[in-house]
């Protein structure tokens, strides 16, 4: 009788910068890395050992640069581009593509592959963009108006999924108009 039992060995590391460049622009960055594989899937795939979780982006990261005036006409405005990267990301299950046969001593070995378990969905990276506008008025209400774009480029790229779907078409370019308004106080 055989047993599948997973564990998994995760690390990594992640890193941020938010540099100030001037009182009206800033920079913003950001990466992570993580290294995961299956270190005992039990004695059912003993091939697994050292390969990589799937579904788990290896690396990723992100650029922005904001500027938001401080005085002015264009005192309440505020606007960000940014670029985010998505590494090439494990897809398929781990034993994928492998075919085992179990020895006279009861060991469990592959006895072909197609390497299926390989396969990666392929890295991507995303602009986006983002405007908005608050008009303070002298009353206790605020109004903010705010367009976001994801996707600019309109970018076929593929995601992760599930087991199921392993790899789905990613996200078009969308657009988003948001309308807040807030009060300040506790009377309406």
């Amino acid at each position: 009788m055989t047993s599948s039992v997973n564990f998994s060995l995760l690390r990594g590391f992640e890193g941020d910068l938010n540099w100030l460049m001037t009182n009206e622009l800033s920079f913003l960055a950001s990466y992570g890395h993580v290294h995961t594989i299956y270190t005992d899937y039990g004695t059912a795939f003993p091939a697994m050992i050292g390969r990589s979780v799937n579904f788990m982006a290896p690396s990723n990261g992100s650029v922005s640069l904001k500027y938001s005036p401080r005085r002015g006409s264009l005192k309440g405005f505020s606007a960000n581009v940014g670029v985010t990267l998505v590494g090439p990301t494990p897809t398929e299950l781990p034993n994928a593509g492998d075919v085992y046969t179990t020895t006279s001593a009861g060991q469990r070995v592959v006895t072909s592959s197609t390497g299926q378990w390989s396969l990666r969905a392929p890295s991507c990276n995303l602009w986006s963009f983002g405007a908005r506008y608050s008009l303070v008025a002298r009353s206790n209400y605020t109004h903010t108006f705010a367009v976001n774009m994801n996707n600019v480029f309109d970018k076929q790229y593929l995601r992760t999924g599930a087991s199921n779907a392993p790899r789905l078409l990613g996200e078009n370019r969308a657009g988003f108009f948001t309308y807040t308004l807030s009060h300040k106080g506790s009377k309406f």
